[in-house]
This record gives structure tokens, sequence and C-alpha cells, in this order.
């Protein structure tokens, strides 16, 4: 296993920057959602308020750059600033992408996705925590404190006070932003102490003299600089084309040096997470031998360099920098990965990939086209991404997401969460409790495991007329050939009341039972719940 100079020792903490903001518009539920699906355990909300004093994520109080307001004549004779509107008023725009062309799948997603509010941020995170046991951190940035409590909104009492209302106060999964000292200052000694709540405090900036960082020691846990800040730069003479399209978009060298910030700072107990590295053209720089440095290498560069984490808007390459079990590659090839039998990431890129994780808990991520990925032991997190994909989790809770294309999640033994994402999926839960959604598109909902007490299937997104429940006829015997289940065998209410009844719903409670003998001395058997007040017809069932 690696061994890192952090503060701590423990591994650089990857934080997804405004969510997973190269591929999803950032700020927005959405792109906080995909950055947990990559498997982020830190995301980062910048907060502004509304003029009704609700807090919203968003980079700057500016609307321009990234909503369609320019869109909403009913907007036109104000000025586009966020605390210049309710927060129904903010609902009624869409964010887009900022940077353009340069993310086009972030841009694709333009006018779809509201302005998040921090409370909906953290039902995501709690949710998430109920769905599958996984903590998430959230590291809000307050973005111009002073300029909006001079408009009357303390931004930093909010924060502690929305926390607070939320239940939601662990040190080790909040950690509060700020280029402003004052309202860190003022958490450090006034709000946070009034309200019992210890959060983390982060000021952001470049100080890096022994003097000024023991200074922000006083009040403060960890320090942010800019990349540069560790990893100097000097600036071309010209623009160079770093990726042979033509445009040239790299404007900086690396110098090949690294400051004492990092040094000087664990020296005062000031862990470091610098902000925030990039992968496309614009935000690169050239080695010192004239190479373009990658995303990947200069995250390399900054744990070598002993940073306490970074801030990146690429949380799937940024986790695999840290991970130091990576076996797989990034190359469009068809990949055999195999486990350790530690810890493992394992990434199968492009082309179609077998991966399995072995022992261990383990994140396999299959990347483009058709890839087979076995969890194995462990509590696993299985991630399909584009392509059909066969994920299987194994034994332990595992965590599957299909990702795009038609996918076949099986969860095996152990609790399990699956999620099948874009397409039409078939989702089979297997031994243990576990929870299917299925997402978009007409997805299956196979039943492959008797129920029982330890053993029920939750289906929390069941649409009748779109997906279907797949009973598995060697497992229920009593169902009779594969197909449609017959009308007979379909019952509604939680007792059979003729012999051939074998499968029960209640609507009411959302129960799925099966009935081995009908109306016979046997008792019906729970074998799955579905939302309460779901439609199912006898039309929704089959046997395979």
């Amino acid at each position: 296993m690696a061994s890192y100079d952090t503060l701590d020792g423990q591994a650089p903490i990857v934080v997804s920057h405004r969510g997973a903001s190269a591929v999803r518009p950032e700020h927005t539920i959405e792109s906080y959602r995909k950055a947990i699906e990559l498997g982020s355990r830190f995301i980062e909300p910048d907060l502004v308020t509304t003029k009704d004093g609700v807090l919203v994520a968003r980079h700057e109080h500016t609307l321009a750059g990234t909503t369609d307001i320019a869109d909403h004549p009913e907007f036109a004779d104000r000025e586009w600033v966020i605390e210049n509107f309710t927060l129904a008023e903010l609902k009624t725009l869409r964010a887009i992408e900022r940077t353009g062309d340069q993310r086009p799948e972030s841009s694709s997603y333009n006018g779809q996705f509201e302005i998040a509010t921090l409370d909906e941020i953290i039902a995501l995170v709690k949710g998430h925590e109920a769905a599958t046991g996984e903590k998430i951190a959230i590291v809000p940035e307050l973005k111009s404190p002073s300029l909006l409590l001079a408009k009357g909104y303390d931004t930093a009492q909010m924060l502690v006070d929305a926390l607070v209302a939320h239940d939601f106060t662990d040190r080790g999964r909040v950690f509060v932003q700020s280029f402003e000292s004052g309202n860190l200052k003022a958490l450090h000694e006034t709000i946070m102490p009034a309200a019992g709540v210890d959060f983390q405090l982060v000021q952001l900036g470049n100080t890096s003299s022994p003097e000024g960082l023991a200074a922000i020691a006083e009040y403060a846990d960890i320090v942010g600089p800019s990349l540069s800040a560790i990893l100097p730069r000097t600036r071309l003479g010209a623009p160079v084309d770093g990726d042979g399209d033509g445009v040239a978009q790299i404007t900086t060298q690396l110098t090949g040096q690294v400051t004492a910030l990092i040094a000087n700072a664990h020296a005062v107990g000031l862990k470091v997470i610098p902000y925030t590295v990039r992968a496309e053209e614009a935000y690169l720089a050239l080695n010192p031998d004239g190479s373009v440095q990658t995303a990947a290498q200069e995250m390399q560069k900054l744990i070598d360099a002993g940073v306490d984490g970074f801030f990146t808007d690429h949380t799937d390459i940024g986790l695999r920098a840290v991970r130091d079990d990576r076996t797989g590659d990034v190359t469009p090839e068809a990949d055999d990965l195999q486990g350790t039998g530690r810890t493992d990431y394992l990434y199968g890129g492009a082309g179609e990939d077998t991966i399995s994780g072995g022992a261990g808990d383990d994140f396999l991520y299959g990347g483009a086209d058709d890839d087979a990925i076995d969890g194995g032991a462990g509590d696993d997190r299985l991630v399909g991404d584009a392509g059909s994909d066969l994920l299987s989790g194994g034994e332990g809770h595992d965590r599957l997401i299909g990702g795009a294309g038609n996918d076949t999640l099986v969860g095996g033994a152990g609790d399990d969460s699956l999620l099948g994402d874009a397409g039409s999926d078939v989702l089979m839960g297997g031994a243990g409790s576990n929870r299917l959604t299925g997402g978009e598109g007409a997805d299956t909902f196979r039943f492959d495991a008797p129920g029982g007490k330890g053993n029920l299937t939750r289906l929390m997104d069941f649409v009748s007329g779109e997906d279907r429940i797949e009973l598995d006829g060697a497992v229920f015997t009593a169902l009779g050939d594969d197909g449609q289940l017959s009308a007979e065998s379909f019952g509604l209410g939680r007792t059979a009341t003729t012999a051939e009844q074998h499968v029960l719903y209640d609507k009411a409670s959302g129960d799925l039972f099966y009935d081995a003998d009908g109306q016979g001395g046997t008792a019906a058997i729970r074998i799955g719940t579905l939302v309460a007040g779901t439609d199912l017809s006898v039309s929704d069932v089959w046997v395979a």
C-alpha cells in the first residue's frame, strides 16, 4: 500500500468541485448526484442567498453565465444577481454550462436542471446515506460574504442554522471555506460555539509564510491555495496547441519547483487542499521539458508533494489518481483486470473489459463499451458507465450503478443497492435486503431468491405499464410456465381467496407476496415492497 506525506498520513481526499462539473452543469442536484455515483465522498457547493433568505448553490451571485435568465423577458428590468430574486423566481431558471463547447457532455444538459438549494443538497446526501450507508461530506464555500452581509444577509450564520436544523453537524462531514477571513473568524469565535458545533474551516488563498500560516491556524484547520502556489508556473510567450486540434490554448509552463507552502502549513498543523484540477486543454500547462502535463499527472505531482486533498471538476480522474491499487488503464483496449485482494480501484476505460475485484472493498468502473464487472467478496461499488454492462456484486453489501446502456445488475449475497440509471435494465437483488431503482427506461425487476426474514427487495421507482416484475420459476415453483403471469394466479390484497392465487399485491402498503398454495394452509411470504400506492396489475408480472 502507498504511504502519503499528508499531515495525518492518510490518503488525500478528492473534493468534487461544484459536483461532477466536467460532465453536468455545475451546482445542480444532478451534478452532485453524478459525483456521488462516480464515488465521491466530498462534494463542494458554493453558497449565496436569495432575496428571501434561502441559501442556494452558485459560484457567484450573478446569473448570466450559468443560467438561461437571458431567455426570461420577465426579468429584463432588474439586475441579474441572485439576491434580487426570490427562490420561487430562481426555480423558473435552468442551468447552463459556463464553458460552452469545452465541455460538450455537460452542455448537452443545458436548460434541463434547476438551481439547487442547500436544503436539497443535504437531502440528497442524507437520502444516499439512508439507501447505501455511505456518508458523504459537504464542503461549502461562502461566496461574497461581506457584500451579502452589507445587504443584511449573514451567510455564515445562515449556513450553521441550516446545518443544525438538518442535524448535519458531524465535524468530519462539514468543511466551510471562504476567501475572506472575517466570516471564518466569526464562525470560530462566536457562531459555532453558540450553536454547539465545530466544523472544519478552510481559509482559501495563497498565504505561504510561516508567520501568515501560523496566524491562520489560530482559527482555521485547512488552507486552500491555488495550484500554482504549490507547483509554480511561468507564462509562455505564445500559446501552445497541446492536442493537435489547431487551437493553441496552453499558456503556462511548470518551473519544476515545489514551493514550501505545504511544509510550512503542516508545521503549524494546517492541512492543504488546493484548487482546481481540470483536464481541458485551456487549463493545462507544459512540463519543464515542453511536454503537456495531463490532469492525472498534475494530481500525482500534488500527491507526491504532500497535499491533503485537492479540488477537481473530474471526480473519476481524481479518484484514480489517489487509489494506490489501480491496475486498469485508460487506453481503448479490452482489459482483463484482476483485484489484489485489498481495496482496489479498477478502471477499464474504453474497450470491452472484464473486471474482477476479488476480496476487499473495491471500486470497479467499466468506462466505455460493454463490460463485465464482478465485485467478489467485500463491500464494493460497481459502475458500468457507457455500454450495455453486466455487473455482479458478489458477496458483501454492494452498490451497483449501470449508467448508460441496457445493463444487467445482479446483487448477489448481502444487502445491496442497485441503480439501473439510463437504458432498459434488468435488476436482480439476490439474497438479502436489497434496494432496486430502475432509473430511466423500461426496466425489469427480477426476483431470484425466496422471500422471508432477511430477504426483501424494495422497488423504488416501479411504473406500471412500463416496467415489469419477473419471478424466477425455479424459485417460485407454483407459478407454472414461463411467460406472463396468468390472471388466476394474481390477486389484490394480503390474503389469497382461491387456491390458484400465488402472487398477491397490497397497494396500500406496496407489499408483494408469494403464496405457494394459494388459499391453503401455508402462509404467504412477503418477497418485496413497492412504494406505497404504486399501481401493479397482472400484466406487469412475468415468470422467467
